[in-house]
Formats: C-alpha cells, sequence, structure tokens
C-alpha cells in the first residue's frame, strides 16, 4: 500500500490560503490616524463648529430737535441798569462822552443824555456830527435785535406747534391700533375693510387706465383720417 504524499501539499494549500483562519505571523502595521497639521499636506484642519451668537442691535439714535442759535451779540451785553446810573450820574456835561461810553448806552438812555446836554449848553457842529452818529448806530442795533427777538419767538411758537402735531400724530396711531385690534376679532369689520380695500384698488388701476386710453384715441383717428 503506497503512502499518501498528498495530504501535506492540501495542509500547506489550506495554511498558505487567504480563507485560512490560522494566518502566517507578519509584523502588524499600525495606521494612525490622518492629521493634516502634521503632514506636509496644503490642505487646513477643518474648523470646528462655532455657534451663531447674534450682535447686539443698535437703532439710529433719534436726533435732537433744532435748537435757536445762542450766538451773543454786542447789543445783547448791556450792563444792569443800577451799574448804567451809577456809571452816568455824576458826568459833567462840559465835555462829551466817549464814543465808546454812548455806544453803550441804550436809545432811551441816549435821548435822555442829549436833552439834558442841549438843556446844559451849545451842541458844536463835530458833536452834533458824532451824536448823529452814535443815534444811527444805536437804532440799527436796536432795530437787529427786536428782529432776532422777533425771529426767537416766531421760532418757539412753531416748534411749539410741531410737538402739539406729534402728540396728535401719536393719539391717532395709538387709536387705529386700537381699532386694528377690534377689527381683528370682527369677522364682518374684516369684510368692509376688505371691501373698501378693494374698492380704492379698482379706483387707482381705473385713473392708471384713462391717460392710457386718450392717448391712443387722437392717433387711430389720425390714421383713419389719412385713408
Amino acid at each position: 500500500m503506497e503512502p499518501n504524499n498528498s495530504l501535506p501539499e492540501q495542509n500547506l494549500a489550506l495554511v498558505n490560503s487567504p480563507y485560512s483562519e490560522q494566518a502566517p505571523s507578519s509584523p502588524v502595521k499600525v495606521t494612525e490616524p490622518f492629521n493634516p497639521v502634521a503632514s506636509n499636506t496644503p490642505y487646513s484642519p477643518f474648523p470646528s463648529f462655532s455657534p451663531y451668537i447674534p450682535q447686539s442691535v443698535q437703532f439710529p439714535q433719534q436726533q435732537p430737535p433744532p435748537q435757536f442759535p445762542t450766538t451773543q451779540y454786542p447789543d445783547q451785553t448791556y450792563t444792569p441798569l443800577h451799574r448804567r446810573k451809577r456809571k452816568f450820574q455824576n458826568i459833567t456835561y462840559d465835555r462829551l462822552l466817549s464814543e465808546e461810553d454812548l455806544s453803550s448806552m441804550t436809545v432811551e438812555e441816549f435821548e435822555d443824555y442829549v436833552n439834558e446836554l442841549k438843556d446844559r449848553r451849545t451842541i458844536t457842529k463835530s458833536e452834533k456830527a458824532t451824536l448823529n452818529k452814535i443815534k444811527r448806530k444805536l437804532k440799527n442795533k436796536e432795530s437787529a435785535r427786536k428782529s432776532r427777538q422777533k425771529s426767537k419767538e416766531a421760532f418757539l411758537n412753531l416748534q411749539q406747534q410741531l410737538d402739539e402735531l406729534r402728540k396728535q400724530y401719536d393719539d391717532v396711531l395709538r387709536i387705529n391700533c386700537q381699532l386694528i385690534e377690534i377689527a381683528d376679532g370682527c369677522e364682518r369689520c374684516r369684510q368692509k375693510i376688505r371691501q373698501v380695500q378693494n374698492a380704492r384698488g379698482e379706483a387707482q388701476e381705473n385713473t392708471t387706465q384713462q391717460p392710457q386710453t386718450r392717448a391712443i384715441i387722437p392717433v387711430q383717428y389720425s390714421v383713419n383720417q389719412t385713408i
């Protein structure tokens, strides 16, 4: 009986086959996870997710109402009445006051001074010219001051009217919002509102179509006339 030499070959084939449970011993290679930072690849690591944080909303600040200009003019810087009286009570009328002192007076004070000067002595020609020049200057300053005062009063009056209109507008808007809330709870009211809106929309469409028809009619007439 001959020995069966095919058995070892079959066993070897089973051992070397990829389907065998006992694979040949070989060094196991451990694969590390891909790290784009450590590698020299041009790719950047995927950014981590960050939740959206809404920014604080800033509404535009309401501009302050216009203010009347507060410019100081020379005619507004009057010295108090008691100080002016003290300044001009001990004057002598032998010589004319300086132009600076005369220009600091009001129109009434200047007229009182001129009348007192005429009663005490005769005014020379040069003094008369100086007094006329100062008088014109004081009158111009007084008229300018009155004009600015009227403008300021008119401005304040308009500002009060504007504040009153704003208040009325706020009241109307508040009442309107209340009416809308009431109408939302009433089906009949909603139907009435829709009817009014539809009627207004049809009226606007008719007004937009009328100019077109008027423009077309003369063209048709002219064509028929040429034929």
